[in-house]
Order: structure tokens, then sequence, then C-alpha cells
């Protein structure tokens, strides 16, 4: 079985991670795996090519990226983010039907702006296309935008941290809570940025910003505004989990709406106790308790409460950093790809 992974970018974000999760671990069920970003990369590996310009739309590109499919025979294309998919609508029309298209929906169908309407068009009109929804919510809306329920496969995300690779954490003067992803109003930082404010008097408390974005620049106008310098640090992206979670005591997972949290996800994994709003694509691992809060969306005087109890209660911290990690137990790389393994196999039979 051949698989091109096509993506937008790889800068930070969930479906950049998942993309090289593809690529270094797609040999293990001898899927002969490639890979190809649509715009500029640094990132070094078999089989990877990368375009070298960063433009959005380039026809060059388009005959570039037919030639290689059709050069190597692809038995399965498979398309992350909303570019991709752009591109794969188009180069359907003039490549070998026999080939399966796969939409992997990391929850880009829940946006309501221009983009959303143009991807729900494209969606219903990829006649030949499949999806991975990465949450039983991403398969009800892909479902009530029209797309047929037999075509659409829930693989939720992985863990990539084992819970024996648990690393405790003793007591510290300071409680570090985290914002970890991409700075974007989607992530809800301005959520973040009041609970730092409801908290500020209590020198017990710093947050910590790991990731970057569009919103940077703004994240950080606000923190002057609000007087926090001194309360929030900004980490910056980091390449390796164990420069992040590590470090952190809790995270705070504020966003408006998510496909399905790779960051949640990461940080149980480590023993860090997450804190979330009950909305759709957040709350599908596990009831609130053990580990991980779900509350009501900005409901943010629970989340205040939450982390005043963590900080201040070493054994009510110590139950809930043990349990996070049971709660990603099954997510494993290995289940991860013989759940993908089979959904290639029953599309290559039909």
């Amino acid at each position: 079985m051949k698989v091109l992974h096509v993506i937008d970018n790889l800068n930070a974000g969930g479906a950049q991670t998942m993309f090289r999760f593809f690529l270094k671990n797609g040999g293990s069920l001898n899927v002969d795996t490639y890979g190809y970003s649509l715009k500029k990369s640094n990132f070094q590996f078999e089989n990877f090519i990368s375009e070298k310009t960063s433009q959005n739309i380039s026809i060059t590109r388009f005959y570039r990226l037919k030639k290689l499919i059709r050069s190597e025979n692809f038995d399965i294309i498979h398309l992350h983010l909303n570019n991709s998919v752009l591109h794969g609508f188009v180069l359907q029309k003039f490549l070998n039907p026999k080939i399966k298209w796969v939409i992997h929906e990391h929850g880009e169908v829940f946006r309501n702006d221009i983009i959303g309407v143009i991807l729900n068009w494209i969606y219903g009109a990829f006649k030949r296309a499949n999806f991975i929804a990465v949450s039983k919510a991403v398969e009800e809306k892909l479902s009530k935008k029209g797309m047929p329920k037999s075509q659409i496969q829930v693989i939720p995300n992985v863990a990539f941290v084992e819970p024996t690779k648990l690393l405790p954490k003793e007591n510290q003067p300071i409680f570090n809570v985290g914002f970890v992803g991409r700075v974007t109003e989607r992530k809800n930082w301005k959520g973040f940025l009041e609970v730092a404010q409801r908290l500020k008097a209590n020198k017990g408390f710093l947050f910590c910003v790991y990731g970057s974005g569009p919103d940077l620049d703004k994240m950080k106008s606000f923190v002057k505004k609000l007087e926090l310098n001194d309360s929030v640090k900004f980490c910056g992206w980091k390449e390796s989990q164990d420069e992040i979670y590590p470090n952190l005591n809790s995270l705070l997972l504020l966003s408006k709406w998510e496909g399905f949290s790779l960051v949640q996800l990461e940080a149980l994994s480590y023993g860090v106790p997450v804190i979330s709003f009950n909305n759709k694509g957040m709350n599908e691992l596990a009831e609130s308790g053990n580990g991980l809060f779900l509350w009501e969306a900005d409901d943010l005087e629970a989340v205040v409460n939450t982390l005043s109890k963590l900080q201040s209660n070493s054994e009510f911290f110590a139950e809930n950093q043990l349990a996070a990690p049971q709660l990603v137990k099954d997510k494993t790389s290995e289940k991860y790809m013989e759940s993908l393994n089979t959904f290639y196999n029953s599309l290559l039979k039909q």
C-alpha cells in the first residue's frame, strides 16, 4: 500500500503533529508512506517533499503535485488542512479514479467564517472523498453538513507519551499553569489571561505560554494592559513535549471548540491535570474528574477555584496527577496505526 500525506504547512499545530506522526510510523504496518508540504518547511524525513515557497495558490505547484502522484502511483492521498483539500479537489478531476482520497477532518468543519462556507461547499462537491473524523463531534458536524456517514470514520487522536513516562513533581513554591498551542482567538487566550488576572494577588502562580500564532502580539499587549508582566511568562514554541509538560503543574484548555485536542492528551500523558471547558471535541475523552476537569463554557470562577485547590491542597493535586495518565492509557501509537491501517484496507476493497 502506498500513501501520500499532503498538508498545507508544517507550522505548530495538532494537524502538523499528526502529519509527522504518520510519516514516522507508516512503516510500522508496511505502509509505504510519503509526505508533501504545500509550503516551505525545514522538516527532514525520508520520502518527504517540501515546496520552496509559502504561496497559498500556485499553478506550478498543482502541476508538480499532479506529476508526483502520477509518477509514484499512490493508492491513497491523505489530505490535511484546508489548502490541501482545495488542491485535492482540483487534482482529483484529472487523476486516476481508482485513487482513494481521504480528508482528515481535524476540526476545521466547525469554522463559521467565509473559509468555513467554502470548505463546506468543497466537501459536498468532493464526491470521491472519505473522511477521518478526530471525534464524534466532528463526525456529527460532517453528517449535518450532508456528508454520508458511510464515508466517515471516527479515529480519535493519539497520545504520544506512554503513562509509564510520568514525571513525578515535587512540591514547588510556584504553581505553573500552562497555555499550549497556537495563539489564536479560537484558543481563547483572553480567557487564559482573565484567569491569570483573577489570581494575580496570589504570588504562588505563574502562567506560562508555550506557543506562537497570529494573536501573539495582541496577547502580549493584553498582558501589559492588565499589568500581568509578573504573572505571565512567554516561553515560545517548543519542538519537544519534554520541554513543556514537565515544567507544568496544570494546563488550561479554554478553547471555544476543538476537533479532538492533542494538547489535552499530551498533558494528561505527563500527569498534568487539565482544566477544560465542556465544549464539543473537548469532552469525549472522559467525564470530569480524575485529572480532567470540565466546566461549562466561560465559567472562569470554576476554573479559578479548581486551580486554587490544586495549588493549595497537595493531596488533591497528587491524586489527580497520578490519575491523569490512566485516562489516555489506551491511546497508544500502535492501536492508532492499527485503526488507520484497517480503514485504509477497507477503502482499497471498495
